[in-house]
């Protein structure tokens, strides 16, 4: 924890320098990488950078890398305002596999109803429900 914790400060400070490595990760070989990566530019919240994860998640081929990428993505886009960010939000709930047991195909689906839950519009209220 104390590790992903000075990871983060990190990048904070290393600001715009941290998009062009991270976005290469998010295409390069080692699953583990791609996630953490997308996980880090969502808490950076730049636009390139989620418009990035959004294209990775789109053309990532392993399930549990992009369930975890998916998460991320919806996290990140729990202050969105354009249509395209809450459409994408949406597309994660109405597109989840709610599977017996704990497999976390689901977990996209939940990072993105908290997420509009947290925008509170009360169109979303059918969606949520």
């Amino acid at each position: 924890m104390e590790d992903d914790e000075d990871g983060i400060r990190q990048l904070f400070l290393l600001g715009d320098e941290a998009f062009s490595p991270l976005i290469k990760y998010l295409s390069g070989p080692n699953k583990e990488k791609r996630a953490s990566a997308a996980k880090a530019l969502a808490y950076i919240e730049n636009a390139q950078g989620m418009q990035a994860v959004r294209n990775a998640v789109r053309s990532e081929r392993n399930g549990e890398a992009k369930s975890a990428m998916s998460a991320f993505l919806a996290g990140g886009l729990a202050q969105a305002t354009s249509m395209e960010d809450l459409n994408s939000l949406k597309d994660l709930i109405e597109t989840a596999r709610f599977t017996e047991g704990n497999d976390g195909s689901a977990f996209p689906a939940i990072s993105a109803a908290l997420a509009l839950g947290m925008m509170g519009g009360s169109d979303l209220l059918p969606l949520l429900r």
